[in-house]
Parts: structure tokens; C-alpha cells; sequence
């Protein structure tokens, strides 16, 4: 907060003056409603103190500190939001994709077309966008299943005559069980595996006879839950299927 950002004065306050700072900056909720008395209390200091405090940092009375201190901690908080919410929008950016997306969401939806059957596959976070684009295909009438097991046998669900799509869905590109998954299906002619990731130099992404790739800021908590965004990956599949669905109505 701007008015705390004066290394100058923080460099010069009292040990019983910086416990006050350091108590305001920590619980900047609890002080916009607090008197005097309290803050004193909860910083084991005296009024007196802390009126020292409110004269260092300009203010000649503590309501009109807590005025200006309330609508610091309101424009923090929009600055804040509002940083976060570009940071959202920017993850569409079209610099974040494949130059070329335009012509790789074109050759997805001709093999999408051509297919008998589709099969969506991705663990975790990407298991759910898998999910959600078999059940949109299917609700615009294509035979499209979902797999969030790699262990799943999933060769009984494809057509053993008919041309099929497996399509990979991993932020991270390196999930094992996905890799192995598309090592299985792969010789196999009736199956031509698509893989969207944020990582076009993943060992899926190599494995796969087709890539659509974006860029994303990888996310851990716990050193193994993937917080990453699924956004773009979702926007390629929305894409797609729109495309699809648009393409079934022209008749091309």
C-alpha cells in the first residue's frame, strides 16, 4: 500500500512503531474497523504509541488514518482483481497459440468428420475437459466416448472396419499412462491419434500423429497437483467442435 512504501520512514520507527506497521500490513481487514485502544491491545503498545505512529505517517487524527488507510485497502483490492482478471483474458491471447491454428483446427475436424468412432483421453484436470468435449460431440450426434483410465481397453470401443480418432488431451505432455496409451494404439491404421497439449516437445506430442499445441504458465500445489489452466485447451476443443457442427450443416 502506497503510504507504507516509504523506505525512509519504515527505516526510522521504533521497535514498538514497527510492531504497529507490521500488524496493519498483515491485518488490513481487522484495522479499518479498529480504535485506538484495540490496535494498542493487539500490538501490546499504548494509545500513545500509536497516535506516534499516525503522526509519522502524516495523519493528524487516527479516524482520518483509517479513512485514507480504508480507501487504500479498496484500491489495492481493485488493482489486485483487476490484474487478475487481465491475467485471465491474456491466457486466450492469440500469441499463445499456433500461428497456423486456423489450418490445425481445419485438419482435426476433417478427421473428426471422417471417423466412426472418437475417443477423448486425459488424466486428472485434462480427464474433465476429455469428458466434456465427448459429451458435446455425442450431443451433436457423433459416436464419442471419454477415458480418464489409460488402462481402459479402449480398442472394444473403436471400429474394427471404420476409420477412428483418439484424441489426447495433456497440459503437461509427459503424463506416462498417456504415453503408453498412444504406443499402444500407434501402427495401427484404423487409428490416427491427436494430441492436444501445452507442450508440443512432450513425448506425447511425438508419439502422435497429430498435434495442437499452446503455450501456459505450469501451476503446482504439493509439487504434484496440476493447477494449470485448462482454458486454452478447452477454447482448441470448443473450436473444434464448432467448427464441426457448422461444417455438418453446410454439408461440406
Amino acid at each position: 500500500m502506497s503510504f507504507f512504501q516509504n523506505k525512509n520512514l519504515i527505516n526510522h520507527l521504533s521497535e514498538a512503531e514497527s510492531a504497529i506497521y507490521s500488524y496493519i500490513v498483515n491485518n488490513s481487514e481487522k484495522v479499518q474497523y479498529m480504535r485506538v485502544r484495540d490496535l494498542a491491545m493487539e500490538t501490546h503498545t499504548s494509545a500513545t504509541t500509536v497516535f506516534r505512529f499516525i503522526k509519522k505517517l502524516g495523519y493528524e487524527s487516527f479516524p482520518e488514518f483509517k479513512l485514507s488507510f480504508k480507501k487504500e485497502c479498496h484500491k489495492w483490492q481493485e488493482d489486485k482483481n483487476s490484474s487478475l482478471l487481465e491475467q485471465h483474458f491474456d491466457i486466450l491471447n492469440p500469441k499463445n497459440f499456433n500461428q497456423d491454428l486456423e489450418y490445425l483446427i481445419n485438419q482435426m475436424v476433417n478427421q473428426m468428420g471422417e471417423a466412426e468412432t472418437i475417443i477423448f483421453c486425459g488424466m486428472g484436470a485434462s480427464g474433465s475437459v476429455a469428458k466434456y468435449a465427448s459429451r458435446k460431440l455425442a450431443n451433436i450426434g457423433y459416436n464419442s466416448f471419454s477415458i480418464d483410465d489409460p488402462t481402459y481397453p479402449i480398442r472394444s470401443r473403436f471400429s474394427k472396419t471404420g476409420h477412428n480418432l483418439l484424441i489426447v488431451i495433456s497440459s503437461s505432455g509427459e503424463t506416462t499412462e498417456l504415453a503408453e496409451l498412444v504406443v499402444e494404439n500407434t501402427g495401427d491404421s484404423n487409428i490416427y491419434t491427436i494430441c492436444i497439449t501445452g507442450n508440443r516437445y512432450g513425448k506425447i506430442a511425438k508419439l502422435s500423429d497429430y498435434i495442437i499445441d499452446y503455450e501456459i504458465s505450469t501451476e503446482r500445489s504439493h509439487r504434484y497437483y496440476d493447477l494449470s489452466s485448462q482454458i486454452p485447451a478447452m477454447f482448441i476443443v470448443e473450436l473444434a467442435i464448432d467448427s464441426l457442427r457448422q461444417k455438418s450443416k453446410s454439408g461440406t
